[in-house]
């Protein structure tokens, strides 16, 4: 019986294995062009943007994915939008990158402890999700609005912290759960 278990424990991590180097550029692709949507989204070069399509597929990823992945993903997310930033040719910051990491993270650590079994959705769960996805936002905000203070020196703290947690709030609330489905 330990020689069978044992076997089948070696194909269950050559599988963890293949799905990681699966899912990190599937995730890349993904990121990419809705990081170009949501800079497309913003009025002007000294603004935010009105909405982040890429926060609602990063919760998601995060979600579904096993811990031991996060840190791929993380760097993953960072570098797809620092690559973005460049190509744009866009005053950029890395505090960005960080804030919206931070928003993922936080927001799918959340809805993890929230939402346990998302393939049967209840109200509750839906709830959840609302309110961890908010939190998630808020927490990226606190960054996000520091950097584009100091960064972009325009408008005061709060009203920054405002407007990206709705950008990013918005991008959760619409994107994920596409993704979640």
């Amino acid at each position: 019986m330990a020689v069978s278990e044992a076997i089948g424990a070696s194909r269950l991590d050559r599988t963890a294995r293949v799905r990681a180097l699966v899912i990190v550029p599937v995730f890349a692709l993904c990121y990419v062009p809705l990081v170009f949507a949501g800079y497309a989204l913003k009025e002007d070069l000294s603004s935010l943007t009105i909405i982040w399509p890429a926060a609602g597929v990063l919760l998601a990823v995060l979600f579904f994915s096993p811990l031991r992945l996060w840190p791929a993903l993380a760097v993953t997310a960072v570098a797809c939008e620092v690559a973005v930033g460049f190509a744009q040719s866009r005053g950029f910051s890395f505090i960005f990158p960080l804030a919206n990491l931070t928003d993922g993270v936080v927001g799918a650590f959340l809805t993890r402890q929230f939402v346990p079994d998302p393939g049967s959705p209840r109200l509750r769960q839906v709830g959840a999700f609302v309110v961890t996805s908010a939190i998630g936002a808020a927490t990226g905000a606190l960054v996000g609005a520091w950097g584009a203070v100091h960064g972009l020196a325009i408008a005061p703290y709060w009203h920054q912290w405002q407007i990206w947690w709705a950008g990013n709030w918005l991008g959760s609330l619409t994107m994920a759960p596409v993704a979640l489905t």
